[in-house]
């Protein structure tokens, strides 16, 4: 919205500002740092479910638990959360059925091109690729490539992921069960559908569970 709105060719500020600067969310040794009651464990389930978005962060409360505040702030209807990323991308793109279709696909396992393609019916892959470079500009999805591959930009080897991992988490829990959560069995989807499979979601590289709990022992 600040690009286009204020910074592109036509809006009131393009060619005058004398400085920007794109505010990344935290890391997570400093995401850790909003639980000090949590165990390291659990930091590492906080990251895994909201990142290292400030705003989302402040939200949760170390004084319950990572399962019972995703039930109160994400999957409750009138939680601050439940309809966060609808709200964004609604606001930010034109085709967002299009752009919640893809996001679903890769939510559900399916990383590659032509995968995302077939599962989200938006189109070949080339159009499928127009939508996925727009995410990639917004910064919620990346594209990993091997690093043996010479011609990364043509590789049909690349693979892609969330960058955001709260919309990892919504569209991987939340979106797919919107309508049993709009009949309010929001605890009934915690126990089926959330609880099973939260520790396998849950599970990050080894070196992001050093750098927590390192912090956790400070």
């Amino acid at each position: 919205m600040m690009e286009r709105e204020i910074l592109a060719y036509r809006a009131p500020l393009y060619g005058r500002r004398t400085a920007s600067r794109y505010l990344l969310p935290v890391d997570l040794p400093t995401a850790a740092r909003f639980f000090p009651a949590y165990s390291a464990e659990r930091q590492m389930e906080i990251w895994s479910v909201l990142g290292g978005m400030p705003y989302y962060l402040q939200i949760f409360e170390d004084s319950a638990g990572v399962l019972a505040n995703i039930r109160r702030h994400i999957l409750d209807t009138q939680g601050r959360l439940y309809n966060e990323p609808r709200l964004v991308l609604m606001e930010e793109l034109r085709e967002p059925r299009n752009y919640f279709s893809i996001l679903r696909a890769i939510a559900e396992g399916r990383t590659r091109l032509n995968e995302i393609a077939l599962a989200s019916g938006v189109g070949n892959g080339s159009k499928t690729a127009q939508y996925l470079n727009i995410l990639q500009e917004m910064r919620l999805v990346s594209r990993r490539v091997p690093a043996t591959e010479t011609q990364p930009a043509k590789s049909k080897k690349g693979i892609y992921e969330f960058t955001d991992p709260f919309l990892r988490f919504w569209f991987r829990h939340v979106q797919p069960n919107i309508g049993s959560l709009e009949l309010g069995l929001a605890d009934a989807v915690l126990a089926e559908r959330v609880r099973p499979t939260f520790a396998a979601f849950a599970v990050r590289p080894r070196s992001d569970r050093q750098l927590v709990g390192q912090t956790g022992r400070n």
